[in-house]
């Protein structure tokens, strides 16, 4: 009896005094972002609030690294996957649509498709159909949607409402807001259009810009947008809106809008906290849709942001990247 005291005694403090060595051992992955001002701010503090609560509960630590523009992270990411050096990838990394096809061909890529079958208690019914298609490439649901956004109107509320002009909503809107605003000494639209807004004109149109569901079926290989007709169309309409002058046919920052110079820019819906931030009261912000490329066109416009995904660095790791990523 004495024995069997003794040994149960001496387990229970083998237990207690492993238990703090236990405690600090921790999975470390590492975390590529791409967010900076506010947004980075909120992400930092997300990621403390991991590693202080579910972290310390789970035994994870999550070491994030900001890696610049997301064109700089995927750059960085592309690198490493020619050169076949995986090992320098990170756990988890935000990704954007640039780096979709790269990813998704990466030997360490450890897909959302991939967690669902190796978890199939994993659900996906909490997120957006649209958000997650976005992500999805060739039938292989890529990442899990995380900062979301489309792209909006942001205009300068105080001025049109001096001169009795309501918000744009269309191309041929803003053309007319020309000869009311001639004498006020502003630009009133600047953009170049890139493949992200013809993506949305074309698509208000009911077109896409190449095949292949623009690319997320397959590998795209021929431009819809010019065999439809599409194409010569919105450029019709955008070649009117520059002749009645109120467009600037070039690419400007968001501090030409904030400074009170332009009247109307067309930029990611998740710049409105910074955006109201950079006016710092100058003047009152309007926020509204896209504008529509014609009249007859569909309201909308695609969605954008980024994604989170995973590569696997083993089983460990990669366990500790999914709680993170689901966490997110």
């Amino acid at each position: 009896m004495f024995q069997k005291a003794l040994s149960l005694i001496l387990t229970v403090c083998m237990l207690v005094s492993l238990s703090p060595a236990l405690a600090e051992e921790k999975t470390t992955i590492v975390f590529w972002h791409c967010m900076s001002e506010n947004n980075g701010q909120a992400l930092e503090e997300l990621v403390s609030r991991f590693n202080e609560n579910e972290g310390e509960a789970w035994g994870i630590q999550v070491k994030s690294i900001y890696q610049g523009a997301y064109h700089e992270a995927v750059t960085k990411m592309n690198s490493m996957i020619s050169s076949k050096d995986t090992d320098s990838l990170p756990d988890v990394m935000v990704l954007d649509a640039t780096g979709k096809v790269v990813y998704s061909q990466a030997p360490t890529a450890f897909t959302v498709s991939d967690m669902l079958e190796a978890d199939p208690d994993m659900s996906l019914q909490d997120y957006l159909p649209a958000a997650l298609a976005n992500w999805n490439l060739g039938g292989v649901q890529l990442g899990l949607p995380f900062a979301t956004s489309t792209t909006v109107t942001y205009y300068n509320k105080t001025v049109l409402d001096d001169y009795g002009i309501p918000a744009p909503d269309t191309l041929e809107s803003i053309g007319a807001m020309a000869a009311p605003l001639a004498d006020s000494g502003l630009d009133i639209y600047a953009c170049v259009p890139n493949t992200p807004s013809l993506a949305n004109w074309l698509g208000q149109a009911g077109s896409y810009l190449v095949d292949q569901d623009n690319g997320s079926l397959g590998t795209a290989t021929r431009l819809d947008c010019l065999e439809n007709g599409a194409l010569i169309s919105f450029l019709q309409e955008w070649k009117d809106l520059y002749a009645t002058g109120a467009l600037v046919n070039a690419d400007v920052s968001s501090d030409e809008f904030a400074a009170g110079r332009l009247l109307i820019y067309t930029a990611s819906s998740s710049g409105i906290a910074s955006m109201t931030e950079k006016i710092g009261g100058r003047f009152n912000l309007g926020v509204s849709a896209y504008p529509r490329v014609r009249e007859d066109a569909a309201f909308g416009a695609s969605v954008s942001g980024s994604c989170v995904v995973a590569f696997d660095h083993g089983s460990d790791r990669l366990a500790a990247a999914k709680r993170f990523m689901q966490y997110l």
